[in-house]
């Protein structure tokens, strides 16, 4: 523990549980660096999927009004784990074509 280091981004507090080994794998949202900036800080393995390429479905964002700013650049959930082998098993578990079935 180094209190002058950071895991960085808004997804931080994942990156630091998953490299502290406190949880097998991780999931953050990214736009612009949430995801891969924690692992690259924190020495784990992460993905940042192309947009709509993953569910939104379940993931909730408090906006002022209801209503969503971001319409040109969009967030995606991301995977962090360990190994390039946990982030496939959970990209294979997302990108079955059920998932999007839910989002029309």
């Amino acid at each position: 523990f180094d209190p002058r280091r950071t895991p960085g981004g808004s997804s931080g507090g994942e990156g630091g549980l998953v490299a502290g080994r406190c949880s097998p794998l991780g999931i953050g949202t990214d736009i612009g660096g949430s995801v891969r900036i924690p692992c690259t800080f924190c020495g784990i393995y992460g993905l940042k999927p192309t947009q709509e390429r993953v569910t939104q479905q379940g993931v909730a964002v408090p906006r002022l009004g209801d209503r969503n700013g971001q319409t040109i650049i969009k967030g995606v959930a991301g995977p962090m784990a360990h190994c390039v082998e946990d982030l496939a098993a959970v990209l294979r578990a997302w990108f079955r074509p059920s998932v999007w079935q839910r989002d029309a």
